[in-house]
């Protein structure tokens, strides 16, 4: 039974808990209950899709262990779901074993264990790949001497029939792994597999009128699959002071399950890992980035280019079509009284040159800081963006600021004081802001 699988691990930590010399357990967590009435005036003709009375209650436990949070528990439900939209209920159960590996001795069925994860889990394999998707499933890291495993199993999303006010969307389930030689964080050689899939049955085909043809129509929304195949190489040197981190993923995505499979001409290796159709396409996307820490100057440098066929049901805000450079740099003076940052970035679109039209953008931002014990600190930050799609636009951005702390007596002063600059072709904007805190000894502030 799945619900009592993640109290079996912590039942088998209790001998070690048992013969600590210090009490090492601590409960904490949040609790909040909302709760609303409402009802529109009659007279107004309004149709209100929510519930008459809404409540809300969430839940964050957490259990920690010698001052690491080792049990974590996150919990939302509410009655204002609807079968038109995706889910907003969600439950979060998370073992973190290892915050306990330096502080008792675990268990040899754990050892190897770093994560688990069940219910809304928040999986990030690379940018390319799963990123910023939730999954409605598990997640387990897994990390035996110098191996790593991650794997990754849920639904990315529900089945909702279309409407007038709803989008269509087809169940969608998504798994993969991360897997190879080191730690995510040190030097490594990680290769990444991920799969999803549309439920081409969990809905019905929903049509619109086409704003073309008054007599045909077009299927707003198609089941998917896509296939990625992805490799991860990192060198860290120098107690991290350097790191050189690449990425390199292929995406096979196919737009409509649901049309013939390609027989003609393609290879029998190929048709036993995918089905090729009409609507297939293949794409590659990379990216590198170079990393110097050294005492108190930093250097970071990255190239990232995402091809137009490109695509990542992991990730659907990523953009494709698209290529990007930049260059930061920060420097730390006079035992960090005085910091100077630069930001350059570079980036164009229509990479293959397909389309009629390429935006170009530049983006230079600078800034220099003085912070002096006793003295008002000064923060001085500029940037100028152009962009050029065939017009070219520029804007600059000014920003000063200031801010103090002093103390009269035992009453604590932090006046603050700021200025913008904006200019741009057809917008030019001047503000200020002015704020002083102030702090008495008997726990009460206000601000002026």
């Amino acid at each position: 039974m799945l619900h009592k699988n993640p109290i079996f691990p912590l039942l088998l930590l209790l001998p070690s808990l048992l013969l600590a010399q210090q009490k090492p357990i601590k409960i904490s967590g949040n609790i909040g209950i909302y709760y609303e009435n409402h009802k529109y005036n009659d007279t107004l003709n309004f149709k209100d899709e929510r519930p008459p009375q809404i409540y809300r209650l969430e839940l964050s436990p957490s259990l920690t262990l010698f001052n690491a949070p080792i049990i974590s528990l996150s919990a939302f439900i509410s009655n204002e779901g609807s079968k038109l939209r995706q889910e907003i209920n969600r439950f979060q159960f998370n073992f973190n074993i290892s915050q306990l590996k330096d502080k008792v001795r675990i268990p040899f069925i754990l050892r190897p264990f770093s994560l688990i994860s069940i219910g809304r889990t928040q999986t990030e394999f690379t940018e390319y790949t799963l990123y910023s998707t939730p999954l409605d499933g598990i997640n387990v890291e897994f990390l035996p001497s110098i191996f790593y495993l991650n794997f990754a199993y849920g639904i990315s999303q529900r089945a909702v029939e279309g409407s007038d006010s709803s989008k269509p969307t087809y169940k969608r389930t998504i798994y993969g792994f991360k897997t190879g030689l080191g730690k995510k964080d040190k030097t490594h050689l990680h290769f990444i597999f991920l799969h999803a899939k549309d439920d081409e049955n969990s809905i019905k085909p929903y049509l619109i009128p086409n704003p073309i043809d008054s007599l045909d129509t077009l299927e707003l929304v198609k089941p998917k699959e896509n296939t990625l195949l992805g490799v991860e190489p990192q060198l860290s040197l120098w107690e991290e002071k350097f790191i050189l981190k690449f990425e390199f993923s292929s995406s096979y995505i196919t737009d409509d399950i649901r049309e013939p499979v390609i027989d003609v001409g393609i290879p029998d290796w190929l048709k036993n890992f995918v089905n090729p159709r009409p609507s297939s396409s293949l794409g590659f996307a990379y990216k590198g980035n170079l990393n110097l820490n050294f005492n108190n100057t930093q250097l970071n440098t990255y190239f990232g280019r995402v091809e137009p066929s490109y695509k990542t049901l992991g990730n659907e805000y990523l953009r494709n079509d698209e290529e990007r450079m930049g260059l930061g740099f920060s420097q730390n003076l006079l035992e960090r009284k005085l910091g100077l940052d630069l930001n350059i970035e570079f980036y164009r679109d229509n990479v293959s040159n397909l389309n009629s039209f390429t935006t170009k953008a530049q983006n230079y931002e600078g800034g220099i800081s003085l912070n002096i014990e006793n003295f008002p600190s000064i923060d001085i930050k500029g940037g100028l963006f152009i962009m050029d799609t065939g017009k070219s636009e520029v804007r600059n951005l000014l920003n000063v600021s200031s801010g103090h702390r002093f103390k009269i007596k035992s009453i604590n002063f932090s006046p603050f004081i700021s200025y913008g600059l904006q200019n741009e072709k057809y917008l030019s904007s001047h503000s200020v802001y002015l704020n002083n805190r102030i702090s008495f000894p008997f726990n009460l502030s206000f601000d002026l």
